[in-house]
Parts: C-alpha cells; sequence; structure tokens
C-alpha cells in the first residue's frame, strides 16, 4: 500500500508540475525548473525508498522508478506543444494543483507516521511549528512586498 500511495499521489503532483513547466514563458519555467529541481529527489527518493521495501523482483522495483521519472518530463512536453494556445490561468491552475496535490499528500502522510508513532503529542507539535514556519515566511515576503516585486520582474 505504501508503494502504491506514494507513486500515485507523487505522480499527481508531477504531471501537474510538468504541465506548468511546459505551459510557462521562458522566465516561468525558469523559477518553476528550480523549484522542481529543488525537491525531485527527494521525491524519487521516497518512491525507491517505498520500492525497496516492497517483495517485488527488482526490474518491477527499476521499473516502478523509471516510470516515475518521466512522469515531469513527458507532461512538460505535451505543455510545451500546447505552449502559447491556451491561457495564462491555465497554467496557474497547473502549479496550484501541483502544489496543492503535493502538500495534501504529504500532511496526509505525516499526519498518519504521527498518528501510528509513539510520539504522537510531540510530532504533531513539530508538524504543526513547520507549518506556521512556512505561513510566517510568505507572510513576511507578502508583507515585505518581495513576492510582489518577483511577480512585477516574472510578468513584466
Amino acid at each position: 500500500v505504501g508503494l502504491v500511495a506514494t507513486f500515485i499521489g507523487l505522480s499527481f503532483h508531477s504531471v501537474f508540475e510538468g504541465l506548468a513547466l511546459g505551459l510557462g514563458s521562458w522566465e516561468q519555467s525558469i523559477f518553476i525548473f528550480i523549484a522542481i529541481c529543488a525537491h525531485k529527489a527527494f521525491d524519487g527518493f521516497a518512491v525507491g525508498n517505498q520500492a525497496f521495501k516492497t517483495h517485488l523482483n527488482s526490474w518491477t522495483k527499476g521499473l516502478v522508478v523509471l516510470i516515475y521519472s518521466l512522469v515531469s518530463p513527458v507532461p512538460a512536453f505535451i505543455g510545451l506543444i500546447f505552449n502559447g494556445r491556451v491561457d495564462d490561468i491555465a497554467q496557474g491552475i497547473f502549479m496550484a494543483m501541483g502544489a496543492g496535490t503535493l502538500v495534501s499528500f504529504s500532511t496526509v502522510g505525516q499526519l498518519g507516521g504521527i498518528i501510528r508513532s509513539k510520539w504522537r503529542i510531540s510530532g504533531f507539535l513539530t508538524y504543526l511549528a513547520g507549518v506556521f514556519i512556512i505561513v510566517m515566511i510568505f507572510t513576511i515576503l507578502d508583507l515585505t512586498g518581495i513576492h510582489e516585486k518577483a511577480e512585477s520582474h516574472r510578468l513584466g
């Protein structure tokens, strides 16, 4: 169950981020590409780790990892085909869905692990602290205008 859930959850995320990458302008795609590179290795490690824990043969495990490695590039090429033929809102929707599926998948996975852990309260408080830190970082970026400056530079 762990491999299937990890593979499907991260694959949905990867499809959306790949489409957003392919549909974006050159400037937008650079930022999306950097974001993908920043976390793709960790996602791949999670899929590979779950595959390693199964009783599947080595070829099947390798096939799972190979398929996962293609889940972002293939939609990116599809996005390139449609680049310029769809509204900018489509890229925003795919970016939002990519981020939302990752946050949802991560939250469910983390909370499930915390509930099964003997460290329930401290694990949950650590999780909440992480959420708080992320919210504070984005709040500071918004209040200081850094995010707005980056967006105006990107659009303009």
